[in-house]
């Protein structure tokens, strides 16, 4: 009787057990921080590389094209990487005739150019290559071509074809090398020589006869006589190219005149390039004109001690000099004449050259 009793009072103890725990809400721990995620952001993308391309007449990279080379070097790592310059050698991309034909169609980017190849595209830039309009000293030689880019008829002159120049190669003046003796005037006489478009202009009233001839083929017209001499930027084209092989005698003081060398890129594209890429541009120009320096009294030091100990190298005589000086003018006069007739500022420009000669041979 007892344990009937006892087990619904057993029953009733666990159900309110079991009542009594589901009615007490479950604790639950409440973070006092919210959860941290990574943040996100946006992915970042480097600007699509500018790449160039460039054409030079130069078979190989070399003294000619170091100015070109440097700047090419310092845009692409001032840059990061955003610009590239790659130059192609050799007339791989255009004979150099035809390189501001190819700047305007868009075939390359960059052209150096030599203004007497192609005088009908660019007439008022020959006349930074007619004798004895240029100075001699290389720094003041640099600093004219430099001015002549800056005059408005030449700015036209290029933007014609699309092309903008930016700034020169220096080709240092041009001296004399022969296997006889050149002393005077008179010695001209007879003498058959290589030498640059209107250069030869003073030297042919005293009988000398220029004959045209292709650059890759100088070494062998004075070894096989059929030029007694040629003319070239002193000292590399006689030092670097072997003349002097060929040459018992060097003369300086001629200072006869050099040929026009322009850096030039196709304006449209050059317009477009971001403002940060045409800011180091102007950044290098700054330093532009003491690396030339540097690159040519390099090789000045490297070549005058060879030629000196295997030619006679001497000054050819000022005042046999001054004797050239009347027709040196009479081709400025004649250049002017002809460019007047083609309808073009002729007297204008050769104003500026002359001017500019005088200012950067008082400045520097």
């Amino acid at each position: 009787m007892k344990k009937l009793i006892l087990f619904p009072l057993i029953v009733l103890l666990a159900i309110s057990m079991v009542l009594g725990s589901c009615g007490e809400p479950e604790e639950t721990t409440v973070p006092t921080t919210a959860p941290t995620t990574a943040p996100t952001t946006a992915p970042t993308t480097a600007p699509e590389p500018i790449v160039w391309n460039g054409t030079t007449m130069y078979p190989a990279a070399g003294p000619f094209t170091q100015a070109v080379e440097w700047w090419a070097e310092e845009m692409e790592a001032r840059t990061n990487g955003q610009f590239k310059l790659v130059i192609h050698y050799g007339q791989t991309l255009s004979p150099m005739p035809e390189n501001l034909d190819g700047i305007k169609a868009g075939l390359f980017e960059m052209a150096i150019l030599i203004a007497g190849y192609h005088p009908a595209k660019t007439p008022l830039m020959t006349g930074y290559e007619l004798p004895f309009v240029s100075p001699a000293p290389n720094k003041q030689l640099l600093m004219f071509h430099i001015e002549g880019l800056k005059h408005p008829a030449i700015v036209e002159e290029l933007e014609a074809w699309d092309a903008v120049g930016l700034f020169p190669i220096l080709m240092p003046i041009f001296e004399l090398g022969s296997n006889r003796p050149i002393r005077t005037v008179d010695d001209l006489d007879g003498f058959e020589l290589n030498i640059a478009g209107g250069l030869g202009k003073v030297l042919e009233p005293f009988g000398a006869v220029p004959i045209d001839v292709p650059f890759p083929e100088i070494y062998s017209a004075l070894d096989k006589g059929v030029i007694e001499g040629t003319t070239g930027s002193w000292p590399l084209v006689f030092g670097a190219f072997g003349f002097y092989e060929q040459c018992d005698y060097l003369y300086t003081g001629l200072e006869i005149g050099t040929i026009y060398c322009p850096v030039v890129f196709k304006k449209s594209a050059w317009d477009a390039l971001p403002e940060n890429v045409k800011a180091v541009h102007e950044e290098l120009m700054l330093e532009y004109v003491d690396k030339q320096m540097e690159i040519w009294d390099g090789i000045e030091d490297e070549w005058m001690p060879i030629m000196q100990a295997a030619c006679n190298v001497s000054t050819f005589p000022p005042a046999e000099r001054a004797k050239m000086i009347p027709y040196a003018e009479m081709s400025m006069d004649e250049w002017v004449e002809e460019m007047e007739a083609k309808g073009l500022p002729g007297r204008e420009v050769m104003d500026f050259i002359i001017s500019s000669k005088d200012e950067v041979e008082s400045k520097y």
